[in-house]
């Protein structure tokens, strides 16, 4: 009698043969209340029936598969076998998913990590790649910090003077004593490079702002009329030969950089 009302309270399975259908309603106890149940029927303890960790024991009964020897004291090896393989099998998953967990925050560790070095290293593919305002050069303004490949410009000289931790760029392209210059502050035409302060006298600017768009224009004594459009041609195709050369980001950032660039120029 006190082992059907233990069965019924541990365990009620209804089987419904004809629909091959099984549906199992499980109830589990304190450990304190089902220890003295099974101790007051059996005179045994219930964590040394079958010899086993009591994390065994425990997953056993609370997962069902205990209270079938709770009905049956006779329950056969065979059934105690399949229960331990059931235990085996879903501990392992457990360890499985514990391990992936503690990969997936490794990883995520390392992708934060390397966004700083990732933004910094790619800055000129990101900045050429960016979407951009009319007569705006992002990548300009990265010539006051960041060094510049000579291999990302081929078709000019690049100069990158450093100042421990950052560089002062400048791109230039001379033929005879015609100069063009391009920093982070302004793009130059001078005149006459054999001139003596040639730099104050006979050339023409274009300044830029924080964000790399043009300002306004700057000229000073005799210059050629085609100045202007020969400075925005330089400056598309040092643009252009920067976005074809810059290395290409293994982790492409290109939506972070944009956030980026918005907030800080």
């Amino acid at each position: 009698m006190y082992r059907k009302v233990l069965a019924a309270l541990v365990l009620f399975k209804w089987e419904l043969v004809e629909g091959v259908q099984t549906s199992h309603f499980i109830t589990t106890f304190p450990d304190q209340i089902r220890e003295r149940l099974f101790m007051m029927l059996t005179g045994k303890e219930l964590t040394n029936e079958h010899g086993l960790p009591k994390n065994q024991e425990q997953w056993l009964f609370t997962n069902g598969y205990y209270g079938d020897y709770v009905v049956d004291s006779k329950m056969s090896k065979e059934d105690k076998n399949a229960d331990l393989d059931v235990y085996r099998i879903t501990t392992s998953k457990k360890g499985e998913e514990k391990i992936m967990k503690k990969w997936l925050i490794i990883l995520g560790a390392l992708f934060v990590a390397q966004i700083p070095f990732n933004l910094h290293f790619h800055a000129y593919y990101y900045a050429t790649h960016m979407h951009q305002q009319k007569k705006q050069y992002p990548f300009v303004t990265l010539l006051g910090s960041n060094y510049l490949p000579q291999t990302y410009v081929p078709s000019y000289k690049v100069k990158n003077k450093d100042l421990i931790g950052s560089y002062l760029v400048t791109v230039k392209l001379s033929k005879g004593n015609k100069l063009i210059e391009l920093d982070h502050n302004y793009m130059s035409y001078y005149n006459d490079t054999k001139k003596k302060d040639y730099y104050l006298q006979d050339y023409y600017s274009l300044s830029f702002s924080d964000n790399g768009s043009i300002d306004e224009s700057i000229k000073d004594g005799t210059i050629p009329k085609n100045a202007n459009p020969l400075l925005s041609r330089n400056l598309e195709q040092i643009q252009a030969e920067i976005k074809q050369n810059s290395s290409r980001p293994l982790i492409n950032l290109q939506w972070l950089w944009n956030i980026w660039f918005k907030h800080s120029n």
